[in-house]
């Protein structure tokens, strides 16, 4: 803030002016958009420190705060004056009380959050304005600070003659840390309504940049802690939880017998009965009875009952009983019994019945693969692409089966084959297959296929193994629109362990095959048919 730059622009966004001062400074401006006027248009001319410049520019409505290579800009278009009291001293201690009020309305401010860092003593003023602290040291200088949401901080020095001094700008000495994440989201989630205090709400609102990092912590619940109301204020390396508790983060580790709450980040292991909640990044490993939630980026080894989610990106491996939801990227591997859902799929997808990706480069396996743009693989029994899918329903004939239909889904590249077809006409029997392919487009319009699959043969529920391994060489010839015919080889290999009493004969009588025993057999035969669509 301290840094000279030299600055002229006329008529230019908001936006557009800090990045330019971002640049020539050498930091990054951190802001909310929803509450910041990037689009308005400022002039300015002139060479002076950057603290300067942005009070002009942004009318002194902001907080200006440098974390590390950051200044984050804290919308606070209110100040407030603080009334206090000489301290006394009581049985409990040396007492500082006050009352503080809004600057420009004179109006008594509730909720204020007053509190002294390296203690983590807080407290919050009632509807009069009115609080009170016990001083930590009488002997020393205190400094506490004052802060309230949309209001500019100040900070209060406690000299030992007991002269109070005051000062509404950020004190760069102040254990302040950069930590990303979604304090309203874990506040507004329903282990949040349920277990988080109002008063630990306020205070997370007041002070939602300051965290302290303290060796442990111990809750009951939030509210019976050993941090009191500035618990989502401390990141804490051991964090032991009775029923459930709110951190302001984890760097080790955590465990809840029903959850764990974190403002910011979590590294390490965590482990719940029910949830764990992290409104920042995760990393590590995580498991849950139930759910669980990460609002940033994830990375290491997700385990839930039911259901994990992290907004943005993972690497690693989620494996749920019901869902995975990724909201970004995934970089690993998705395990669910039910459903997998992400954005851009750069790993693979397991799911007993839905998988859904926006584009993939990698692997999907289940039932249904869902795509918003066809791409890398899946098998499933129907692969289904908004763009640039492919699917083709065919009927056919073949030395096994004498009436055949097959439906192809997923991508030219790609796709999965289904398969039904009842016996010869002196024979009673009907089967069932999946296989994958792949469709060579070549220089004319005709196209050459290459598939895989494997054929259940039976005539009921009661039959013995009958199993037919095929590859087939298909040619395909445009007719019309959505009509085509097609004619191939096919390699066949049959594994069979009959009922001697009603066996099934395959491929038809007097087709020349090669025997291997009395339980394998292989030939060469042919398909024919024609494409639908």
């Amino acid at each position: 803030l301290s840094r000279q730059v030299n600055l002229t622009v006329k008529q230019q966004k908001l936006s557009v002016v800090l990045d330019s001062i971002a640049l020539k400074a050498g930091f990054t401006f951190s802001y909310n958009s929803a509450q910041f006027p990037g689009d308005s248009l400022v002039n300015f001319k002139g060479q002076m420190e950057v603290e300067t410049i942005l009070d002009q520019l942004l009318q002194e409505k902001y907080d200006y705060k440098e974390i590390k290579d950051y200044v984050i800009l804290r919308y606070a278009p209110h100040t407030f004056i603080i009334y206090t009291q000489p301290p006394i001293l009581t049985g409990y201690g040396t007492l500082l009380s006050g009352q503080i009020k809004d600057a420009a309305t004179g109006k008594m401010l509730e909720n204020v959050s007053v509190y002294e860092k390296s203690s983590l003593l807080a407290v919050l003023s009632n509807k009069k304005g009115y609080f009170q602290i016990p001083l930590v040291d009488d002997n020393n200088a205190v400094t506490l600070t004052v802060s309230k949401q949309y209001y500019h901080d100040m900070i209060m020095t406690i000299l030992p003659t007991i002269k109070v001094q005051t000062r509404s700008r950020f004190d760069s000495s102040d254990n302040y840390e950069r930590r990303s994440g979604s304090t309203s989201a874990v506040n507004r989630s329903f282990l949040g309504k349920m277990f988080i205090s109002t008063r630990q709400k306020i205070q997370s609102l007041n002070i939602s940049d300051y965290f302290a990092t303290r060796p442990y912590q111990f809750s009951v619940i939030p509210k019976w802690n050993s941090r009191g109301d500035m618990s989502g204020q401390v990141v804490s390396k051991f964090s032991l939880n009775l029923l459930a508790g709110y951190n302001g983060g984890v760097h080790g580790f955590e465990m809840g017998s029903i959850a764990n709450l974190n403002r910011t980040e979590v590294e390490g292991a965590q482990m719940a009965g029910v949830m764990n909640i992290v409104g920042g990044n995760s990393s590590g490993f995580q498991a849950a009875g139930v759910a669980n939630q990460v609002y940033q980026e994830g990375k290491g080894l997700q385990m839930a009952g039911i259901y994990n989610k992290v907004n943005r990106s993972f690497s690693g491996m989620q494996a749920a009983g019901m869902q995975n939801k990724i909201g970004g990227e995934l970089k690993g591997l998705q395990v669910a019994g039910l459903m997998n859902s992400v954005r851009h799929l750069k790993g693979a997808q397991i799911a007993g019945v839905i998988n859904k990706a926006s584009t993939s480069s990698g692997f999907q396996l289940g039932l249904i693969n869902l795509l918003d743009t066809a791409s890398g693989y899946g098998i499933g029994l129907v692969n289904i692409a908004r763009h640039k899918g492919f699917y083709q329903l065919s009927v056919f004939a073949s030395e096994s089966a004498v009436a055949n239909i097959a439906f192809k889904s997923g991508r030219e590249a790609f796709y999965t084959k289904l398969l039904f077809g009842i016996g010869q006409a002196d024979i009673d029997f009907f089967y069932y297959g999946i296989g994958v392919g792949r469709l060579f487009p070549t220089t004319r319009k005709t196209k050459i296929s290459l598939d895989a699959a494997v054929e259940n043969y039976e005539r009921g529920a009661a039959d013995k193994v009958n199993i037919l391994y095929k590859s087939s060489l298909e040619f395909h010839f445009p007719i019309a629109s959505g009509l085509g015919f097609f004619i191939g080889p096919s390699v066949n290999i049959h594994y069979q362990k009959e009922d001697p009493l009603r066996p099934i004969h395959i491929p038809m009588k007097d087709y020349p095959t090669i025997n291997r025993g009395h339980d394998v057999s292989g030939w060469v035969g042919v398909n024919a048919g024609f494409d639908l669509f």
